[in-house]
């Protein structure tokens, strides 16, 4: 069974999550903190699987909090307010659970904690994704990949520092990619959700490019936006 420690403000919202988590039968009681500081007391004293993180706490924010974690557990920030969905998502956390919450939607997010702490146990490597450069194999990190653009018979790779030009169908490069933040959203071009700024239903936002959605993938990208915990 898992360790867990909840840090909300809110007495009512951290019972509502103790009764979901009781439900699941995956964890042991969880330790419950109405104030940030308080937790991480908590967090330097013992070891936590996962952590429950309001954003808006009374003494410190949820994003400073995440900053001066002591160790590496499974994230999941709950919030009424989605804006910051994707700066979080930018400081490692496993998901963004919005509130008031729904049981479906919080096992979505038991998931991905546990298999974050599975990931953790096995020590595997870094996220990366090696391609095809002419002759050469060339390695990407993928939280630096913004999106990626269809070529004809190869595809671009535009990362935050350059372009680049793989030997790859954009329809071969998907499976090689982490399905938690890439998708496909247009014939032409693949997303990488963690640099998500906006979304409409027929455009995205990475950084400072705005990227069309195509009619047939409308729904899929709905879903997908979603599952990351805002309303599309």
């Amino acid at each position: 069974m898992y360790t867990c420690i909840i840090i909300e403000s809110d007495e009512t919202v951290a019972q509502q999550l103790t009764q979901f988590l009781a439900k699941t039968t995956y964890f042991h009681p969880p330790i419950i903190c109405l104030t940030g500081l308080e937790g991480l007391r908590q967090l330097f004293l013992q070891k936590i699987d996962v952590l429950f993180l309001d954003l808006d706490l009374p003494d410190i924010s949820g994003i400073e909090l995440i900053m001066a974690l002591p160790q590496d557990q499974a994230v999941v920030v709950t919030s009424f307010r989605t804006d910051q969905a994707i700066d979080c998502y930018e400081v490692g956390v496993v998901d963004f659970l919005k509130k008031p919450y729904d049981f479906n939607r919080f096992l979505l997010s038991v998931g991905r904690a546990i298999k974050h702490n599975s990931l953790t146990k096995r020590k595997e490597p870094l996220k990366e994704v090696y391609f095809k450069i002419g002759r050469q194999i060339e390695r990407f990190q993928l939280n630096d990949i913004l999106y990626i653009e269809a070529y004809g018979i190869y595809s671009k790779i535009h990362t935050k520092k350059a372009v680049v030009a793989i030997t790859k169908r954009i329809s071969d490069v998907l499976p090689d990619l982490d399905s938690n933040y890439f998708i496909r959203i247009h014939k032409s071009f693949i997303i990488n959700a963690m640099h998500l700024k906006r979304a409409d239903q027929k455009h995205i936002l990475i950084n400072d490019t705005r990227i069309p959605i195509g009619t047939t993938y409308r729904s899929k990208v709905a879903e997908f936006i979603n599952n990351l915990g805002s309303t599309f």
